[in-house]
């Protein structure tokens, strides 16, 4: 329980001001009053108590001088002039006045009380006593000259002292009701002057909060105090109201914000359904697209493995096997540059290049299937045309190829048409296919360069294919500065354009009309393959290190039918025995697969370099990501071969090789 004056203070501070200012001046005021009128009722008191003895003293010592004549003369007529002179005393009730020795000199009692015996002198002292309503003075006397002592026992009636005690006592308590009227008025004029101010400001203050209006300000009082809280009071409502108004932009901002979160991730979610729809789509076409040349490949093979066949049959199984393995090389090429192009890791290699000469070869590469659909494919350069272009060939034309291809494979008849135009004004070079075929409406175009989509699910049933062509040929194209526009009209064709920045150039480096086609640069993974497949390896001694039998066989084939004498071994420990055990130099060139157990072509090349064997080094790998061919070239390999194997270029890299040991041993160089 909390102590009292906590209590008082906690009661204080629940208070209105209004109260708390009628008690801080009523209540010291009352107090004051209240002190004031006991003190003065008090003193009243004391006063007409002293003035009730004074009188009694003054009336005995009056009569004194009676009492000495009766007590030493014994004289009757003085004792009876003195009782009628005490009757004169209205509030006299008895008179005694004893000697010391008890007897009594003279006594007195008003008419109409009942007398008394006089008290014992002995048991009596000076002195005075109150009652309710008389007042006993016992008050000592000399009779005589001999001094004879005596005592005098007075008793009065002290009515008309209560009587002027009472008005007294009233007077006071009006005084003191005076004051405390005083003081509430004083607190009202006080609450008029101070509270009233205070409770407007307070009450528009609750007000504002209350309604969350704070754009009423408040009036400020004419006191310096008050006036200057009522300008802060003002201020900080500005400052609420200015921080709300930014509190309900940021909340409106917040808002949109999260709508637009939503909204993009619902954006999100349907675009990962979407995804996740196109990849199971495409993985189901993907798979459709891989059984369909296996199958091919497996069931011509085994005709192949019929003796009833035909040679004219078996040639045409064969060609069957290899058009169909080549189909499902470029669906692996498509996977791979995909993979490449979405983890970052393609890369471009800039080199000057003919732009018709590019043109050309993939006429030339397009024409056969074009003239099996009977279609008509036309070259149509619009002159002048830039002699050079700095560019990576292999992508331009693999971009060109996925166009005349895709023409031609959605035309079933009429023609398709490759032009070239160098727009001059813009710096620019267009490279448009356009085709008779099946064309596009406006909605299969929205969609048609997304990854694992293909026009609409009919397409694909009818014409085949993974959808992935385009999406990588827009890459490309992004990848080499350019942009790819898209005409059609369903039932009348399509026009692919590929535009390629190729800036100002001047007259000199343009031609003006159609010249032979150069060949194709040499080096580099965009080239074309420039050996042919009469490239001869005769009177060349070469060591496959190959861990896979058939490859084996086949490599062993390939090389032995261009002349070379081969030495195979399954691994490359064993490939650093045959170099050690065959002397120096045993053998022209090395050919080593770099994925073999016990040792591979990596660790096995590192050890030759490291025994200061110079013996050319050609990798061999299935692996085609960006980064193989450096990896190779890291480990001591002086060239890079694929697989599948290229026949005419893997003889040609070997023969390069080989001559290029030749010329550094001519010089003594390394």
């Amino acid at each position: 329980m909390l102590p009292a004056k906590h209590w008082v203070r906690s009661r204080y501070r629940s208070l209105r001001l209004r109260t708390k200012l009628l008690l801080v001046f009523a209540v010291p005021m009352a107090a004051l009053a209240g002190a004031t009128l006991v003190y003065s009722t008090g003193q009243t008191v004391d006063r007409c108590k002293a003035a009730a003895v004074d009188t009694t003293i003054s009336i005995i010592s009056a009569a004194a001088q009676d009492f000495e004549r009766i007590y030493l003369l014994q004289d009757q007529t003085t004792a009876a002039d003195t009782v009628t002179r005490l009757q004169s005393f209205h509030g006299l009730h008895r008179v005694y006045v004893l000697d010391m020795q008890g007897g009594v000199i003279f006594a007195y009692t008003r008419p109409g009380l009942e007398p008394r015996p006089p008290p014992d002198a002995a048991s009596l002292a000076p002195g005075y006593r109150f009652t309710q309503t008389t007042l006993e003075l016992i008050h000592p006397l000399v009779l005589g000259r001999e001094s004879h002592a005596a005592i005098a026992l007075v008793e009065t009636s002290i009515a008309g002292l209560n009587q002027e005690l009472r008005r007294a006592v009233k007077s006071l308590w009006l005084a003191a009701l005076v004051a405390l009227a005083a003081a509430v008025s004083l607190a009202l004029f006080m609450q008029s002057f101070f509270a009233r101010p205070v409770l407007r400001i307070t009450a528009a203050v609750n007000r504002a909060w209350s309604t969350r209006d704070f754009s009423a300000g408040l009036a400020a009082p004419d006191d310096a105090e008050l006036g200057s809280l009522a300008r802060g009071i003002n201020d900080l409502l500005s400052c609420i109201r200015e921080h709300e108004a930014s509190l309900l932009r940021l909340n409106a901002t917040l808002q949109d914000q999260v709508d637009q979160r939503t909204q993009e991730l619902r954006d999100a979610i349907d675009g990962i359904r979407a995804a996740n729809e196109a990849k199971s789509a495409f993985l189901a076409n993907m798979s459709h697209e891989i059984r369909t040349p296996m199958t091919a490949i497996l069931g011509f093979t085994e005709l192949l493995l019929d003796d009833s066949q035909t040679e004219a049959q078996r040639r045409e199984h064969l060609r069957t096997i290899t058009a169909n393995g080549n189909h499902l090389l470029s669906l692996i090429n498509d996977i791979l540059d995909l993979s490449k192009i979405e983890a970052g890791k393609m890369t471009l290699e800039l080199i000057g290049c003919s732009p018709l000469d590019i043109l050309r070869q993939v006429e030339a590469m397009m024409n056969l299937r074009a003239k099996e659909k009977g279609l008509a494919l036309r070259l149509e350069p619009v002159f002048p045309l830039p002699r050079a272009i700095l560019t990576d060939p292999g992508r331009l034309r693999q971009i060109l190829v996925n166009f005349a291809g895709n023409a031609i494979k959605f035309t079933e008849s009429g023609s398709v048409r490759l032009a070239i135009l160098y727009d001059e004004a813009r710096g620019e070079l267009r490279f448009a296919v356009g085709d008779t075929g099946i064309g596009m409406s406006g909605e299969v175009l929205a969609k048609l360069f997304q990854p694992f989509t293909q026009a609409d699910e009919s397409t694909t049933r009818r014409f085949g294919g993974t959808g992935l062509g385009l999406t990588i040929s827009r890459r490309l194209a992004e990848m080499l500065g350019g942009r790819i526009d898209v005409a059609s009209e369903p039932g009348k064709g399509t026009t692919f354009t590929l535009l390629l920045p190729v800036g100002r150039i001047s007259a000199a480096k343009l031609i003006f009309e159609s010249v032979a086609p150069q060949p194709a640069p040499s080096g580099g993974s965009a080239a074309l393959p420039s050996a042919s497949p009469a490239t001869s390896l005769a009177g060349l001694r070469i060591l496959v290190a190959e861990d896979g039998p058939d490859n084996q066989r086949l490599i062993k084939h390939i090389l032995e039918k261009a002349g070379a004498e081969v030495t195979m071994v399954a691994d490359g420990r064993a490939a650093l025995a045959a170099i050690s055990a065959r002397g120096a130099p045993p053998f022209d060139v090395a050919l080593l697969d770099m994925q073999m157990p016990e040792m591979d072509g990596y660790e096995a090349a590192r050890a030759l370099r490291r025994q200061g064997c110079d013996l050319p080094i050609v990798a061999l790998t299935a692996h085609a990501m960006t980064g193989d061919r450096e990896k190779c070239l890291e480990a001591g390999c002086d060239d890079f071969a694929t697989k599948p194997l290229d026949r005419p270029l893997l003889l040609a890299t070997i023969d390069r090789s080989a001559k290029l040991a030749r010329r550094r041993a001519a010089t003594g160089s390394h």
